[in-house]
């Protein structure tokens, strides 16, 4: 059985095993959910990605995303922090998970994603080391860190940026009050009249202010 025709065969079986991964690889990074790529896979007569595919994808996007996970920083003077809850499965239970996300911007006003990191939720503890490693990869110069009223990230960055100034993420002070607003309608008025506010120039009430 081992002649060059079998031995040509396997590998030209690897390749496409191969490709096939590099193919599932690039679809994950670009955003496209399993159940998109199964589908992709099954017009090229590939019924679904075993345990042991889905594994060596992990573990290939794991190797991409090691050099970007791990990149040094620079200057950053302005630093946005969130964090959002995603469905994970861990221990073999789907559980709601923290995804904590720190965007840079640098004095040109160009916009980079420093880091990413998932948790089991956005405790303080968490959110201290998260600003502890973009704090050891060299991150500088951060003099506003814009986020929400979070109480663990509010201490942890106490902590870790002593001296960078606060500022709370507008989107989330907007919704404070839309909560509280009984209809469409009202709520509408609000986010209108909340934008010249946030978008003046001075403490002197604009004439649109006045007028809406």
């Amino acid at each position: 059985m081992n002649t060059p025709l079998y031995r040509s065969t396997i590998n030209r079986g690897q390749r496409s095993s191969k490709a096939v991964l590099n193919v599932a690889s690039e679809c994950f990074i670009e955003g496209v959910s399993a159940g998109e790529v199964c589908k992709i896979f099954n017009r090229f007569g590939i019924e679904t990605i075993t345990s042991t595919q889905a594994s060596k994808t992990s573990k290939k996007l794991d190797e991409r995303f090691a050099p970007w996970r791990n990149r040094d920083f620079g200057e950053f003077p302005y630093l946005v922090v969130d964090a959002g809850y995603e469905k994970l499965q861990v221990a073999g239970i789907v559980r709601d998970v923290g995804v904590l996300t720190a965007v840079g911007i640098d004095r040109e006003s160009n916009r980079r994603i420093l880091g990413v990191s998932v948790e089991l939720n956005d405790a303080e503890l968490h959110w201290r080391e998260f600003l502890g490693g973009l704090v050891h990869r060299g991150i500088s110069g951060v003099e506003y860190i814009v986020s929400d009223d979070h109480l663990g990230l509010k201490v942890a960055r106490r902590a870790v940026l002593t001296h960078s100034k606060w500022q709370r993420c507008l989107h989330h002070l907007t919704q404070d009050p839309m909560k509280q607003t009984p209809n469409g309608e009202i709520r509408e008025g609000l986010v209108t009249r909340l934008r010249i506010v946030y978008n003046a120039d001075t403490l002197k009430p604009s004439a649109e202010y006045v007028e809406s």
